[in-house]
């Protein structure tokens, strides 16, 4: 029997050990709890803490589930058991630990939100969003419910209910920077960024070590063209957080952009450094597959930081699945039977004033339609401009999934009984590859937007050619090659040109004198392709270079870094961006254009070429480094791809100089035009058509080759 003293005395030795606890001596500390078990408690419940912080996390829920034995009652026990669960992912688990909590405490409003917390992580969001709106009922200004609720009613695609719950759960009075940050998100996502740099700022001044939400500042920033704010932003979330990788990342792209190739190297490197750092165990590579192509030309390295990120979807994906199967069942059974039409469904939020717009915008017309459905499932922005009046207006279904989730947009594209689904985003801006990822057709096919391989299990087939990837490269694709004859790019054979006769004076250019131009965006300006380009200016000194501005920043650094080589700076030309059909009338004024090495132009290459304009190109070793060899080979020019800096400046050089040489190079071009297969929209159209017949086919008969060529 326990006397008194004896229970004086253990709360003395159970105190000197929670003291030793609280400065951090953790073995003192779990020797004195070890020697106050059975019969106290609470020992057992801080040797479960003391194991839980040094990761030893099934003896913590050992000596929890010995507490529980002692005080059946205790809901923080309920809690730490739930938590220590949670580190193991046995989520179903933690539901149960959190109900029986519940059960002992039913108005306890914090259990309700971890039971909120698990079933959000099951994929259970309806139930989730019960337990919320209860712990919110129980306790009306709880602003970390709201917040959590405000999580999930984004992710389920009503931001219209994210924003109130975001809203409520700032007026709170808890004072949550979270929950400025999430709303700042949201206010980002409706295309508001005034709003969303105020509630950045205001979860700045809540927390002022916050570096989410300097990265997201530094975001908004930067889509309102504030570079230079947008870099001191990112820099202070990398200072508060030095393993950010997706700051380091952004940073990285602002540096491109800026051409500041000083601290651009600085910053790659330390890149590299927290990829090599990154365990095994983490899901996702700290970088980005769109960021990766454009400092590494290495296709290994861009194929498993693709892989990473697509195998990052699918397990999210699977999670979604798993937690409600039966309301998510693609069965695709009946589908082998013959229809009477193939349905073909692109998936894009780029079906508007945008490159993929421009240069897609006459090819839905074109399909064979007494073969094919033609639909296209939007997710962007609705611009009303001609190209997305001409693409709503040519394919059979226009159908805007932007105000769906992820999960119903699927289940849209599979009550359409969508045969071949192709997504035009890759891992560009504003992709939804979560789409996909639920497999709601039964062949999926990535095209166009993204230069290189998705790593995604999810996609069976990549649109390609055999310049671009050739057969050497297919290791490092998820995908399979559909390789088209040709050229893998489609081009818009009806792109008006402006009348309008552009004077040289108009942008600043020289009356007299030849010029080089390049027309690509600044983030594919190297400091070895500048050198060359310097070079190039060296050896025909009545020339100049005509570029496309990003940035006054941009503008001082290029011009600095010329007059670091002995060029007149004044002989960097800056333009601004113009409508589509006035640029290509003013590419006119170009004598050669200039193309970029790591990533090439894509849309600009074509662009200059349907101009008139040639096009000088180095050939790369990865998917975005070859784009243009394809589209110069497609229009018949192959003398124009170079295969290293020495040639490609030597080539340059020869045509400034040769008067004669370059007319018959433009006149064969103009020739070449209206009649190679770059620009030959109908061809292209009817190439597209046996590759989705083939691939139809293939899936229909069960062997879906190895690749399929046109």
């Amino acid at each position: 029997m326990q006397t008194n003293s004896d229970s004086f005395e253990m709360k003395t030795r159970f105190n000197i050990a929670l003291e030793l606890h609280k400065k951090g001596d953790l073995e003192a500390a779990k020797k004195i709890y070890e020697k106050l078990i059975p019969e106290m408690a609470e020992a057992y419940i801080n040797l479960g803490v003391i194991h839980y912080e040094t990761g030893q996390i099934e003896k913590a829920i050992y000596h929890y589930k010995q507490a529980l034995a002692t005080k059946p009652d205790c809901v923080d026990v309920y809690k730490n058991i739930g938590n220590a669960l949670k580190k193991q992912g046995r989520l179903k688990k933690v539901v149960q630990c959190y109900q029986n909590a519940i059960k002992i405490m039913p108005d306890n409003h914090e259990m309700y939100a971890y039971l909120g917390n698990a079933l959000y992580c099951l994929g259970n969001t309806a139930d989730a969003i019960k337990s919320y709106s209860r712990a919110v009922s129980i306790k009306p200004d709880y602003g970390k419910a709201y917040n959590e609720m405000g999580l999930v009613f984004r992710e389920q695609g009503k931001a219209d209910k994210a924003e109130i719950c975001f809203f409520k759960a700032i007026q709170s009075g808890e004072k949550i920077p979270e929950a400025c940050n999430n709303a700042g998100i949201i206010f980002k996502e409706q295309g508001d960024l005034n709003k969303a740099v105020k509630y950045y700022r205001k979860a700045i001044e809540i927390k002022p070590d916050f570096a989410d939400a300097y990265y997201n500042l530094a975001n908004a920033l930067a889509k309102t063209t504030q570079i230079d704010k947008a870099i001191i932003n990112y820099r202070k979330a990398i200072l508060l957080k030095p393993d950010f990788g997706y700051a380091v990342c952004m940073l990285i792209r602002q540096l491109q952009h800026l051409c500041d190739w000083e601290e651009l190297e600085k910053t790659v490197n330390k890149l590299s450094a927290l990829s090599k750092n990154t365990s095994p165990e983490d899901l996702k590579s700290v970088e980005m597959p769109f960021l990766a192509f454009s400092i590494s030309s290495d296709p290994c390295h861009n194929f498993m930081v693709a892989k990473s990120c697509s195998t990052a979807i699918t397990k999210k994906i699977s999670r979604l699945l798993d937690s409600d199967r039966e309301k998510i069942d693609f069965s695709f059974k009946k589908r082998i039977e013959p229809e009477s039409k193939i349905t073909i469904g692109y998936l894009s939020n780029d079906f508007r004033n945008h490159a993929t717009g421009h240069l897609m915008c006459s090819l839905f017309k074109l399909h064979d339609r007494n073969t094919f459905n033609i639909n296209c499932y939007s997710h962007g922005e609705n611009d009303q401009s001609i190209y997305q009046k001409q693409i709503e207006n040519e394919c059979d279904k226009f159908i805007d999934i932007n105000s769906l989730n992820n999960l119903k947009a699927a289940q849209k594209i599979y009550q359409d009984k969508v045969d071949i689904l192709v997504d035009l985003k890759g891992y560009t801006k504003g992709n939804r590859l979560e789409i996909c990822a639920f497999r709601p057709a039964p062949v999926q096919v990535c095209y166009l937007g993204f230069p290189g391989t998705t790593g995604a299990d999810f996609f069976d087939y990549i649109i390609s050619d055999r310049i671009i990837s050739p057969p050497e490269q297919a290791p490092f694709f998820s995908e399979k090659f559909i390789y088209l004859p040709d050229c893998y790019q489609v081009n818009n054979f009806h792109q008006k040109i402006s009348s309008k006769n552009y004077l040289r004076e108009e942008f600043g250019l020289p009356k007299h004198g030849f010029i080089f131009a390049c027309f690509n965006q600044s983030y594919k300006i190297e400091k070895k392709i500048f050198i060359s380009w310097m070079k190039i200016l060296e050896k025909t000194p009545e020339s100049v270079l005509w570029l496309l501005s990003k940035h006054p920043v941009m503008e001082v650094n290029l011009r600095r870094e010329a007059k670091q080589r002995d060029i007149a700076p004044k002989r960097l030309i800056f333009t601004k961006k113009l409508p589509k059909e006035q640029h290509l009338a003013r590419l006119k004024l170009a004598d050669l254009m200039l193309d970029t090495a790591t990533v090439n132009g894509h849309t600009t290459t074509s662009d200059a070429l349907w101009a008139g304009i040639p096009v000088i190109t180095l050939l790369g070793s990865h998917f975005a480094s070859r784009v243009s060899a394809s589209l110069i080979k497609a229009v018949g020019l192959p003398e124009l791809i170079t295969n290293n800096l020495k040639e490609y400046e030597n080539l340059c050089i020869r045509l400034a100089k040769n008067y004669k040489e370059l007319e018959a190079l433009k006149s064969k071009l103009l020739q070449n035009r209206l009649t190679a297969p770059l620009f030959n929209t109908y061809d292209f159209a009817k190439n597209m058509d046996k590759a989705f017949k083939k691939i139809w086919s293939g899936y229909q008969s069960g062997s879906m080759t190895c690749r399929i060529e046109i």
